[in-house]
């Protein structure tokens, strides 16, 4: 099992994990639902259109993403961090569901818009409106 046992998560709590009931609560919570899904894609595969802009995997994807920023509240740059990696793949993937999916994680972190990342966008937006037969335009 790749995954640890419930029981040592419970009793084996590395310092600057959280300490308060609710907050473990949450993360065993986050922890049972990943391990209950062990060998199975934790939402469905989805593409979003520009006819299909509201697909149940986004609100799903988006769950777990504010779940593990509360979990993990502790790290303060793990924001940052995970927004600019989203980010990179939402703007070099080849893969048009990767890329769809990294844009909704960046959109979920809502991370600070600065002068490099606009213009990643733009970039990216370009590309796509350039190339009238890209599927792209659903992002």
């Amino acid at each position: 099992n790749r995954c640890p046992s419930i029981q040592h998560v419970h009793t084996h709590t590395p310092p600057g994990t959280p300490e308060t009931l609710e907050e473990r609560e949450t993360a065993m919570g986050l922890i049972d639902n990943i391990l209950s899904k062990e060998g199975k894609a934790l939402w469905q595969r989805e593409d979003r259109t520009i006819q299909k802009s509201d697909i149940q995997g986004s609100a799903e994807l988006c769950r777990v993403v504010e779940t593990i920023m509360q979990v993990m509240d502790f790290d303060r740059d793990l924001g940052d961090r995970w927004a600019s990696e989203a980010l990179r793949w939402a703007t070099n993937a080849t893969d048009l569901h990767l890329a769809s999916r990294s844009h909704q994680v960046y959109r979920t972190l809502h991370p600070k818009v600065t002068c490099e990342s606009s213009l990643d966008i733009l970039d990216s937006l370009g590309k796509c409106i350039a190339d009238p037969t890209s599927k792209k335009l659903g992002f």
